[in-house]
């Protein structure tokens, strides 16, 4: 009966992945998750800085609203001032004619005063000069009205009667003696001195702030460009306008392109105060993080190119030699199998267990006929698990001995078995492989 081992018997192999596939294929699931947590942080970053344009344009919206709400507010000031004047309560117009004349005003801006039946001082025109009517200007109702129940308003953008600008006019109401509406103070502001106000804060090139009327008709602008006040405002930005009645921030087309939109309305003259950004320019920071990102995966997907060309041909060789190799072993383990499973020799293998006991792997199909022992019966088990005490003992001093020999042992063996007592049997006990602290015989 002789001992040998043969590691790696009755085992399937499993088919496993290529090689080369198995570097290239996690190696480029790798970079592509690299690429695309870094492409998703620069298109947020992107995101962010429009959303802050945007912002920024409502900011500038606001400004350019409370310049225009102080504007108006200051003349209203100053009108109040001057409907205390005693030579206007006293009714000496060419006194207070000469008094509207030589009080400060803004540059542009002039003076009006009226009645309930028109205009009967106006500072642009000599004293005593006929001036129109409230007939002849067409009906004004619903101006009147408003003045009569707020005291102080701003008209909407109209052509001027006597100067015949376009002219915005902010009205006093002036009472009479039994606290009725008598008449109007008005100073006129024309369409430079707006455009002034808004200009007071610079705006980055392409941007414009324009104020509307309550018809969303444009009265003054930023832009510094001759013509940059429309007439009016395109169709789509009228409606995306009238659509968003509350402050913020929109993006509308203007008939020439589409434009992020800041809004302000306010609250002291109705008047809409809007901030222009072409989307171009506001939206230049994510088409920036698109260019770069498509540089990137472009420049990563060349260099992947080139890295999987090299992989595939530094590992072609090392695939080619491990599949000869699996292909030997193989060879070399079918020779294996066939002089287990065919010699008539009893085979068996032990192995030396961390504790230093003994353990049974297997048999040979000549040695289950031997012995009666079976495959099944002592693999994975110690001999005391699966042979009589007095065998057990004695297999495990001969164990024993073998392994602090270090070499071979040759010995007469008689053993009571289920295959009935072995007589005159020769044992060969050979230590074949050390690995991980374990021996095997």
């Amino acid at each position: 009966m002789t001992d040998v081992v043969s590691p790696g018997f009755r085992t399937t192999r499993r088919r496993l992945l290529s090689l080369r596939w198995r570097v290239v294929v996690p190696l480029a699931c790798l970079v592509l998750a690299a690429f695309l947590a870094g492409a998703a942080f620069l298109y947020a970053e992107a995101t962010e800085d429009r959303h802050a344009i945007a912002h920024r344009a409502l900011a500038e919206a606001v400004a350019g609203s409370a310049a225009f709400d102080r504007e108006v507010g200051a003349a209203g000031f100053l009108l109040q001032g001057l409907s205390r004047s005693p030579v206007l309560k006293s009714g000496d117009l060419r006194a207070f004619y000469d008094q509207l004349v030589e009080t400060p005003h803004p540059e542009g801006s002039w003076f009006v005063l009226w009645d309930m039946n028109g205009q009967i001082l106006n500072t642009i025109r000599p004293f005593g000069t006929r001036l129109p009517t409230r007939a002849e200007m067409g009906p004004t109702e619903e101006g009147y009205e408003r003045i009569r129940a707020r005291g102080l308003s701003i008209s909407n953008r109209v052509m001027g009667p006597v100067a015949k600008v376009p002219t915005v006019a902010v009205h006093l109401r002036l009472d009479g003696a039994k606290g009725d509406m008598a008449g109007l103070l008005t100073t006129v502001l024309r369409e430079a001195r707006l455009n002034a106000v808004l200009r007071e804060h610079p705006l980055p090139a392409g941007w414009a702030t324009m104020v509307l009327d309550r018809n969303l008709v444009p009265l003054a602008t930023s832009d510094l460009r001759p013509g940059a006040l429309p007439q009016e405002l395109s169709p789509a930005l009228m409606v995306a306008l009238k659509e968003h009645c509350l402050n913020g921030h929109f993006v509308a087309h203007d008939g020439a392109g589409d434009l992020l939109v800041g809004v302000q309305r306010s609250a002291t003259t109705e008047f809409t105060t809007i901030t222009t950004v072409p989307f171009a320019l506001a939206n230049a920071p994510v088409e920036a993080a698109v260019r770069k990102i498509t540089s990137i995966g472009l420049m990563l997907l060349l260099a992947g190119g080139m890295a999987a060309f090299v992989v595939v041909r530094q590992v072609g060789p090392m695939e080619t030699s491990a599949a000869q190799t699996a292909r030997r072993l193989r060879l070399s383990e079918a020779r294996y199998a066939s002089l287990w499973n065919d010699t008539s020799e009893s085979l068996f293998v032990v192995t030396v267990a961390p504790d230093g006991g003994f353990v049974f792997e297997g048999l040979n199909p000549a040695h289950e006929r031997a012995t009666g022992l079976t495959f099944e019966a002592i693999a994975g088990r110690t001999p005391e698990e699966c042979l009589p005490p007095d065998a057990a003992a004695a297999v495990t001093a001969r164990y024993r001995a073998c392994l602090q020999r270090g070499g071979p042992t040759i010995y007469d063996e008689v053993l009571d078995l289920p295959g009935g007592a072995g007589s005159g049997r020769r044992a060969l006990l050979l230590s074949v492989i050390r690995r991980r602290g374990r021996s095997c015989f």
